[in-house]
């Protein structure tokens, strides 16, 4: 499994960023088979939400000086 750090780089990222709410939430009840993975799927969204923004700023950030 990749880890958190991995999915900045990868395709994964692009999927999960993808997502809206409604799809994270269908996404997470078709493939959580426990409340621990219903968990880290959750983390997962999060940290990709919050990569995502980062990016976003950095972009801004760079607009802004350029």
């Amino acid at each position: 499994m990749k880890t958190i750090i991995d999915l900045e780089k990868d395709n994964l990222f692009d999927f999960f960023t993808n997502m809206d709410l409604n799809q994270e939430n269908d996404f997470i009840e078709k493939y959580a088979k426990s409340e621990e993975e219903e968990m880290l799927f959750h983390k997962i969204f999060e940290k990709c939400l919050q990569i995502q923004q980062e990016k976003m700023l950095k972009d801004q950030n760079e607009m802004l000086k350029g």
